[in-house]
C-alpha cells in the first residue's frame, strides 16, 4: 500500500451545509489515514484562495490542530444566511506513507504547493531523478518525487500546453504509478 488521497468538490449550487461538508471530509480523512501515517495534509480551494494545512503527523492529529481549525473557520464562513455553502469549494487530502524525501522536512509533505498549484499524489514516480536532470530550468524545492507533478505542469503550461495538454505531457514524462489531484489557483480548476 502507498499513500491515501481523497477529495470533495461542491459547486455552490449543491446546497450542502458547512457541517455536512466537514463531516464528509472527516469521514474521507479517516478512511485515507489507514494508507499512511507518516504525514498528513489538506488543501482547501475557494474562489479567493488555496489554504493548506500539513504536518508530519497522522491525519487524526492534524484534524485536531490549529491549521484544521483555521480551515473549519473558512468553510463555516462560506455559508450564506440560508445555511449552505454558496460558492465553488474543493478540498483535497493526503495521508503519507514515506517512500522518498523525509517527512521531517516540511516541504516534502503533501500537498506540494508551488507555482499556484497544490498537488497530492498516491504512487511513486521512479524516474523523478532523470526528470530533474532533464529540466534544469526548474528550481526544485523538495526531495519528493511528488514535486515533479506541479513543477512539470507549470513548466508545460508556460510552454503553451494549457492545463489539459500539460497533464497529458506530464503523464508522458513520468514512469511509475501516479494517481493525482491538483488544485490550480490560477485557473480555479481541479485536475485529476
Amino acid at each position: 500500500a502507498m499513500c491515501g488521497i481523497f477529495g470533495i468538490v461542491v459547486d455552490g449550487r449543491t446546497r450542502i451545509p458547512p457541517a455536512r461538508f466537514v463531516a464528509a471530509v472527516k469521514t474521507l480523512a479517516a478512511l485515507s489515514a489507514t494508507r499512511g501515517r507518516d504525514a498528513a495534509g489538506l488543501a482547501l480551494f475557494t474562489p479567493e484562495r488555496i489554504l493548506v494545512a500539513k504536518r508530519n503527523l497522522p491525519m487524526a492529529r492534524l484534524l485536531g490542530g490549529a491549521e484544521w481549525r483555521e480551515l473549519l473557520a473558512v468553510v463555516r464562513g462560506l455559508a450564506l444566511s440560508g445555511g449552505w455553502i454558496d460558492r465553488p469549494v474543493a478540498l483535497i487530502g493526503h495521508s503519507r506513507m514515506t517512500t522518498n524525501g523525509s517527512e521531517e522536512l516540511h516541504v516534502n509533505n503533501q500537498p506540494i504547493v508551488r507555482d499556484g498549484l497544490a498537488a497530492i499524489h498516491n504512487g511513486i514516480i521512479v524516474n523523478s531523478g532523470e526528470i530533474r536532470r532533464a529540466f534544469p530550468q526548474i528550481a526544485w524545492e523538495t526531495e519528493s518525487d511528488s514535486e515533479t507533478i506541479p513543477a512539470l505542469l507549470r513548466c508545460f503550461v508556460e510552454d503553451g500546453a494549457g492545463e489539459t495538454g500539460a497533464l497529458r505531457r506530464l503523464y508522458g514524462e513520468i514512469v511509475g504509478v501516479a494517481s493525482i489531484a491538483v488544485l490550480s489557483a490560477v485557473s480555479g480548476r481541479l485536475l485529476l
